[in-house]
This record gives C-alpha cells, sequence and structure tokens, in this order.
C-alpha cells in the first residue's frame, strides 16, 4: 500500500494540472463528463477522456460508474477512495 501512496506523490507532484485538481474537487459526487468537460470550456469527448480523465483513472483517482460502458450516455465520474485520500495533500501549497 506504500509504494502506491509514493508512487501517487510522485505522479501527483509531475503531472497533476490546477484543472486536474479542480475537476477531481468536483467529482466528490458522480458527474456526468458534459459537467466536468465545462469545467475546462471543452467540447471534444473523446480528446478529453484521452487527454484528461484517463490519466485521472489510471492514477488511480478517479472511477467510472459504469467500467463496462464508458462512452455510455449514462456514464458517470466520480472520487476513487484513494483520490478522496489524495485531493486534500493536492490542495495544499507546497512549503
Amino acid at each position: 500500500m506504500e509504494t502506491l501512496s509514493s508512487s501517487s506523490s510522485s505522479i501527483m507532484n509531475s503531472r497533476v494540472t490546477r484543472n486536474q485538481v479542480e475537476i477531481l474537487r468536483n467529482c466528490v459526487s458522480e458527474q456526468p463528463i458534459t459537467e466536468i468537460m465545462s469545467l475546462e470550456g471543452r467540447t471534444n469527448r473523446t480528446k478529453f477522456r484521452r487527454q484528461v480523465l484517463r490519466p485521472l483513472i489510471d492514477a488511480g483517482w478517479l472511477e467510472m460508474t459504469v467500467p463496462d460502458n464508458p462512452t455510455g450516455r449514462r456514464q458517470k465520474y466520480r472520487l476513487t477512495e484513494e483520490g478522496r485520500n489524495l485531493l486534500p495533500k493536492m490542495e495544499k501549497p507546497e512549503e
């Protein structure tokens, strides 16, 4: 488990943007892709999934509510337990 945390920390320190933190903050409750895309003013769902959501899912911080149908109209996204634990650390300024 510690390995995941240290791995997540290095991902967090090197790759997470302010926009991604904002997305995580808004996905505490389940959100449809349209709602999440509006945070960044994006319109292309495919690129948004690939460039923004996929890295957060791969890091283990975000999950799909219907993983068997990633492009389904009822698909929503929410924070994982790891994402909930890391979010406060992401929001703190570096000392």
